[in-house]
């Protein structure tokens, strides 16, 4: 593939230890690595750190123009897509990439009239739009400002079925990828059964929920949770009366030893995109428990196989029982990790060099 001059635009990157943060940065290195010219633009400051390995041959443009946590003011968007476009002036990219819609939305009118390709990465399932406030009306506008890119990059080909017929010509399938890992487990279900969740703690990630179920697991389940977020207070108020089968853990970046020393993983969202812990667990040949309605879950999980389906959505009796359900299957480890090995760096790389031509 003839190389190309790229930008990406990401919301952020100061201290984020999230999947678009982490695959933003892996897809830069990589089509880097392949001979592209990419270029990362975000809201940071100047002194701001990432989570994240900074790709050494990418460079970072921080325009640090408002607090990208808060909504932002009139002003600071005008400001913000002032500053994009004269970098985009500067650069002419053959091809702009946003990460989320909001992003795209500012990259592709900082783009009119430059003659860049767009593509609109969608890192959410549009399930998003049935649990946020005036959810209608956000999807409605959603798909408005998609319609404008030249491709909307999804993560799964069932996700294209939930966007209007108007807007799926668009669509490229670009699956994130997860870690190949030769370690084995010990096999050996031990006692207590221990339950890991890893993920920010927020509305979307419904963690409540799996403390909830812990009221009705036997007393020999333990439940580890890594990560941090606007929950984080409310989790501990109620996990410091579950007598110590809880414990709170902070972000970290080497998940090994939590993939190696749990009995399953379990991820209770209300929808995801393409859940990037999710896949490592399989990786690691850990099964996963979730809910059949949470977008993301079913297409990695198969009932039984490589994890269990907990009914419905959002109750924590069918999630406890699901749990229950895990802990005493014979899950064969190398069918949990063959499930995943179609997701490999090399064909993450292929798909996304697919949509960029």
């Amino acid at each position: 593939m003839k190389s190309k001059k790229i930008i990406i635009f990401s919301r952020a990157y100061q201290n984020m230890a999230g999947g678009i943060e982490k695959m933003s940065l892996d897809l830069a290195r990589g089509l880097s690595d392949r001979g592209h010219t990419v270029v990362i633009i975000s809201l940071d400051k100047e002194s701001d750190t990432p989570f994240f390995e900074w790709p050494k041959s990418v460079a970072w443009i921080r325009i640090g123009i408002g607090n990208p946590d808060l909504r932002a003011t009139t002003l600071s968007r005008f400001r913000r897509l002032k500053a994009i476009r004269a970098v985009c002036k500067e650069i002419r990219p053959d091809i702009g990439i946003g990460f989320q819609v909001g992003s795209f939305a500012l990259l592709r009118l900082a783009t009119v009239g430059l003659g860049t390709k767009t593509i609109a990465a969608e890192r959410n399932s549009p399930d998003l739009f049935d649990y946020i406030n005036r959810g209608k009306a956000k999807r409605f506008f959603s798909n408005l400002i998609l319609s404008s890119a030249t491709h909307v990059a999804v993560q799964f080909e069932s996700y294209r079925l939930k966007y209007p017929f108007w807007l799926r010509p668009k669509i490229v399938v670009t699956p994130n990828w997860v870690a190949q890992i030769d370690l084995a487990k010990n096999g050996q279900v031990a006692k207590p059964f221990k339950i890991l969740f890893i993920g920010r703690l927020t509305f979307q990630k419904n963690v409540g929920v799996l403390l909830n179920a812990m009221d009705y697991l036997p007393e020999d389940f333990q439940l580890t949770i890594i990560g941090d977020g606007p929950d984080m207070k409310t989790l501990q108020a109620k996990a410091a009366s579950m007598h110590q089968r809880v414990i709170l853990m902070p972000p970290q970046q080497d998940l090994k030893s939590a993939y190696m020393s749990s009995g399953v993983l379990c991820m209770p969202s209300r929808w995801e995109g393409f859940p990037n812990v999710v896949a490592e667990s399989l990786s690691h040949g850990l099964p996963v428990v979730g809910f059949e309605l949470c977008s993301g879950v079913p297409e990695l999980v198969t009932d039984g196989i490589t994890g269990t389906i907990a009914k419905g959505m959002n109750s924590s009796t069918a999630l406890a029982e699901a749990l229950i359900r895990a802990s005493s299957t014979h899950f064969l480890e190398s069918r949990i990790k063959e499930s995943v090995k179609m997701f490999s760096f090399e064909n993450f790389l292929n798909k996304w060099e697919e949509a960029l031509d």
